[in-house]
């Protein structure tokens, strides 16, 4: 396989996602502000696709969103830990049962992301290996599936389900091993 050929965005994606399963407590003001930046691009994408003329101010737009929520999330810890956790938890939600038909997948998955919200913020280790090793799994799962043939990922569904499970496993328990004596 030629890896030039392979799409930019899912390379990063990838790396991202194995950085933030594996090491998301140890490096988590970096994770947070990479996770920001990752649903600030996102939302631009996917709520606001035809906001500018071209694709290039899109582009554009869609990195200074990201880049405003990473700073935001650089300055406050626990608001950020917080919000990205519910904001993250609602697109993971949404990514893996979508498309959403009506308002019904949408409420569910705001509502699912409060409730992770908040107990992140009360239970700030746990939560952050556990959101860090999910967040980046599903990044994981979704480059994976993003790399392979459409053939395969049409013909077996369940395999993003499958891989985001056992990656967060794996992220949680490594990161909860190699963090216990970290505060």
């Amino acid at each position: 396989m030629d890896l030039s050929q392979l799409p930019l965005e899912l390379i990063i994606s990838l790396t991202i996602g194995l950085l933030l399963c594996f090491a998301g407590f140890r490096v988590k003001r970096i994770a947070f502000a990479l996770i920001c930046f990752i649903l600030g691009y996102w939302a631009v994408k996917t709520y606001l696709p035809n906001i500018a003329p071209e694709p290039f101010w899109q582009w554009i737009l869609q990195i200074a969103a990201g880049a405003v929520l990473a700073l935001v999330s650089a300055s406050a810890e626990r608001l950020a830990v917080g919000v990205t956790c519910a904001i993250a938890v609602f697109q993971i939600v949404m990514q893996q049962c979508g498309p959403a038909t009506d308002w019904v997948l949408p409420s569910v998955a705001a509502v699912i992301g409060v409730v992770a919200g908040c107990i992140a913020v009360a239970m700030m280790k746990p939560a952050v290996i556990i959101f860090t090793a999910i967040y980046g799994a599903n990044l994981v799962a979704v480059a994976i599936v993003g790399l392979l043939p459409t053939e395969v990922s049409t013909n077996f569904p369940p395999l993003s389900w499958i891989l985001l499970g056992a990656f967060a496993a794996g992220g949680i328990f490594y990161q909860f091993k190699s963090t216990k004596n970290l505060a």
